[in-house]
């Protein structure tokens, strides 16, 4: 089959660091890996290029929208994953595959959850429209329950983790001390000033090593002032990871930081920003690490019930008591409950893409 993922490069780069792109990376490489022939059609460009990614996996980077439109009708698709475009440009995109698009299954990929309920039902709306003869892909439980009771063109597709990010209990090990960690961007949705505060005041504590593994947006101040923070100080190991430098060796940093991290911190605080069932707590659970979480979106029913799970009332104060009383059974227990949580949502990458190709075929 001839497949394309088409968007605004921001939120689709083939070579960007987050939740978004790592979904669609994982699905488009998935795909290529399986002997389709797989298009990234990307707008809103610095300059115009195509590169080769992988085998069978192509970019095509267009300055403007109705470069990247053209090029996309030139390109005689089975099937078309939409992402997201610039508000300006949905109608546009709407008209255009209501008019030409026959021939082609078109696809729209549901990645985040709009707090507003005007928004989620405009999005609801315009997905249905935008996807003529295919499937809303969703993310998490909440996306497909609200999808699905107006269509039945839908499809419950987990974030892929690969299958060598997981570990057995044997293979996992006991550290001393017990390896804390955060990865991810420093923002606020993701408390990372309560993170950084509670990582000081522990750090002088012999039984706990504590790291940030970070990316920053370069465009919000206040992750900008994080970053160098951390830089100035010598507390906390701090790795700066740059957004904008994808490779594959960024996933085996992830992997052997996961692998050797035995709490792992992702709370949140919504989850409009990001992938709305966040990738990390899936690599995290694949890699046993106990994720020190909070209860947004879906985030209870995937993981579990857990004392690791947080009300987020007060992160910083809770997750000091669950550090203060934690012991090494504490994290042995929830090794054992994650393995079979992990096992009951089937989020490997091989089993991830045969639902995918099951759902574009049967749909």
């Amino acid at each position: 089959m001839k497949i394309a993922f088409f968007g605004q490069r921001q939120y689709l780069d083939y070579y960007r660091i987050g939740g978004f792109e790592s979904y669609i990376r994982r699905l488009a490489q998935g795909l290529a890996q399986s002997a389709h022939e797989v298009h990234y059609i990307l707008y809103d460009a610095s300059q115009e290029k195509v590169i080769v990614a992988a085998p069978g996996l192509k970019l095509s980077y267009c300055r403007t929208f109705d470069q990247a439109l053209a090029r996309l009708f030139k390109g005689n698709y089975h099937h078309v994953f939409r992402v997201r475009l610039a508000r300006e440009d949905y109608l546009k995109y709407l008209w255009a595959v209501r008019r030409n698009g026959y021939g082609t299954r078109w696809h729209h990929c549901y990645l985040a959850w709009p707090e507003s309920f005007i928004k989620r039902a405009l999005v609801n709306l315009e997905a249905r429209l935008a996807s003529p003869g295919g499937v809303v892909i969703c993310v998490s439980p909440r996306q497909y329950r609200a999808i699905s009771k107006y269509t039945g063109h839908t499809g419950l597709i987990w974030p892929p983790v690969p299958e060598d990010y997981f570990l057995t209990p044997e293979k996992k090990g006991r550290n001393e001390p017990i390896n804390v960690t955060f990865l991810g961007n420093l923002t606020r949705d993701k408390y990372i000033a309560e993170v950084v505060t509670l990582f000081e005041k522990f750090h002088t504590d012999p039984r706990f090593h504590f790291a940030i593994y970070g990316t920053h947006d370069r465009f919000n101040p206040q992750s900008v002032e994080m970053h160098h923070r951390l830089l100035r100080q010598n507390a906390i190991t701090y790795v700066h990871i740059d957004m904008e430098d994808y490779s594959p060796d960024i996933d085996t940093l992830v992997k052997n930081v996961l692998w050797k991290t035995d709490v792992f911190l992702q709370p949140y605080r919504t989850l409009q920003n990001t992938l709305d069932t966040p990738l990390l707590l899936l690599e995290a659970m694949a890699a046993l690490c106990a994720v020190i979480t909070t209860p947004r979106g879906n985030v209870p029913d995937i993981y579990g019930k857990s004392r690791f799970l947080l009300t987020g009332q007060d992160f910083q104060k809770e997750a000091e008591h669950l550090l203060r009383s934690l012991t090494w059974e504490d994290i042995l227990a929830e090794r054992t409950r994650i393995i079979h949580r992990s096992q009951e949502i089937q989020f490997q990458q091989k089993q991830v893409l045969e639902k995918l190709l099951a759902v574009l075929k049967n749909d």
